[in-house]
C-alpha cells in the first residue's frame, strides 16, 4: 500500500487553439480531401520550457526539495541519476538551459522532471509532465506524486517475515488498521496541499485540481517475491526503475497479502498490478478483504483478475455485478421462470396449463 496523489495545473497563460491532423484514418482522409478544413482541435501553450521550469524550481525549492532524478525534453534525457546524488536539482536545471538554450526552449513536445524527496513518514517519487499541446480542456501540467511508508523500507537482507512482524500491529484489529491508515493519509494529503499553495505562489495559474487516494499493489505470485524484487523493471515511470526505490516495493506487494489475512475492510483505494498497470477502483463502498477473491494471494493470477478491464468500468462492484449476471448463461435464464413454467410431476404437462390431474394442486 502506498499514497498517490495528482497536482493538474492549468497556467495563466496566453493558449492559442489550433487546427490539427485527426487521428483516426477516417477523419485524416476528410483533412486531406478538405485541405485541412475538417480536423481536431487542441491547445497549444506559450509558455518556454525554461519559464515553466524555473517556476516549478522555486516551488521545489521552497520545500526542500532539490534531489532531481530524470529530466527529459521530448523523451531525450538531459539528466538521469543513477548513483542518489543529493541537491542536485539547480545544477541539472543550468545544464538544461545551457544544452537547450532560449531559441529550442519553445520548441517541445512534452518535458518530463522525476524528484525523489523523504521527510519523516514518506519516501515520495514526484513526477512532472508538461504537455505543450493537450486536448481542449486539459490541463497542460500534471504532477504526480507516490508516498511509500519508509518504516517499511527494505534491504538484501530484509525477509517477507522481518516486514510482516513490523506490520503485526497495524493489523491487530480492523479499527486499528483504518486508525493508521487515516494518520498516514492525512500526512500525505498535508504534503500535497503545501505543495499546490506554493505552485498558487510561485506559478500564474487559473486553477489547480489536487486529487489523493491509496493504492494496493496485488502481486502476481504469491512465491519468490524477493527474487523478482531484484529483476529491475526497465520501463520508465514504474519506481523501481529510479535509484533507491526498489527498497520500497517488497511491503507494498505483502501489504495486500495482508489484508486478506486479516479481513480488514478496504475503500477508496485503486488497485494496480505489481507491473503498475491498473485493474479495478473500489469506492465508497467498503469491501471485506477476506471476502474478496480478489486480493486472495492463493488463487492464481491470471483467474482472478480475468473479470477486470473487460467489462467497460473500472468499479470494482460494477465489475463483479457484471460478471454475475452473465455466469446464469442459457440455464441460468430458464430457471428465472420456473414459477411460471414448472412441469406437473404427475402428468408432465405445464402447470399452468394443467387442470385435469391433481398432481399440482
Amino acid at each position: 500500500m502506498f499514497f498517490k496523489g495528482t497536482l493538474t495545473i492549468d497556467p495563466s497563460e496566453l493558449t492559442k487553439i489550433e487546427r490539427v491532423k485527426p487521428q483516426k484514418a477516417f477523419k485524416r482522409m476528410l483533412y486531406f480531401m478538405t485541405s485541412g478544413k475538417i480536423s481536431d482541435q487542441e491547445e497549444r501553450e506559450t509558455f518556454t520550457a525554461i519559464s515553466i521550469l524555473q517556476q516549478l524550481n522555486g516551488v521545489f525549492l521552497r520545500n526542500s526539495i532539490n534531489n532531481l532524478v530524470r529530466l527529459a525534453h521530448d523523451d531525450i534525457d538531459i539528466y538521469f541519476d543513477q548513483e542518489g546524488k543529493k541537491n542536485d536539482l539547480k545544477d541539472a536545471l543550468d545544464v538544461y538551459e545551457i544544452q537547450i538554450g532560449e531559441s529550442m526552449s519553445h520548441h517541445f513536445e512534452t518535458l518530463q522532471m522525476v524528484l525523489e524527496h523523504d521527510d519523516d513518514s514518506f519516501k515520495y517519487l514526484i513526477e512532472i509532465r508538461i504537455n505543450k499541446n493537450h486536448a481542449v480542456g486539459a490541463y497542460p501540467i500534471e504532477i504526480d506524486v507516490s508516498g511509500f511508508l519508509k518504516e517499511f523500507k527494505s534491504n538484501d537482507f530484509t525477509s517477507e517475515l522481518d516486514i510482516k512482524a513490523n506490520a503485526r500491529n497495524i493489523f491487530l484489529s480492523k479499527e486499528k488498521y483504518s486508525a493508521y491508515l487515516n494518520e498516514k493519509k492525512a500526512l500525505f494529503e498535508g504534503f500535497m496541499n503545501l505543495l499546490k499553495m506554493d505552485i498558487m505562489k510561485f506559478i500564474k495559474v487559473d486553477d489547480v485540481k489536487v486529487d489523493v487516494k491509496s493504492t494496493l499493489v496485488l502481486s502476481k505470485d504469491k512465491k519468490e517475491k524477493t527474487k523478482r524484487l531484484k529483476e529491475k523493471h526497465t520501463h520508465v515511470g514504474h519506481p523501481s526503475y529510479y535509484y533507491g526505490f526498489n527498497d520500497y516495493i517488497l511491503y507494498t506487494w505483502l501489504w495486500t497479502d495482508m489484508c486478506y489475512q486479516h479481513g480488514v475492510d478496504i475503500d477508496n483505494v485503486e488497485i494496480l498490478s505489481e507491473d503498475g498497470e491498473h485493474i479495478t477502483d473500489i469506492g465508497d463502498e467498503s469491501v471485506n478483504a477476506s471476502e474478496a477473491d480478489l486480493l486472495n494471494p492463493d488463487v492464481d493470477y491470471d483467474s482472478r483478475t480475468s473479470s477486470f478491464g473487460d467489462e467497460g468500468t473500472d468499479d470494482y462492484h460494477d465489475t463483479l455485478a457484471a460478471d454475475s449476471s452473465d455466469s446464469g448463461g442459457w440455464f441460468g435464464s430458464s430457471d428465472s421462470d420456473s414459477g411460471d413454467s414448472s412441469s406437473c410431476s404427475s402428468c408432465g404437462s405445464s402447470c399452468s396449463s394443467c387442470s385435469s390431474c391433481g398432481g399440482c394442486s
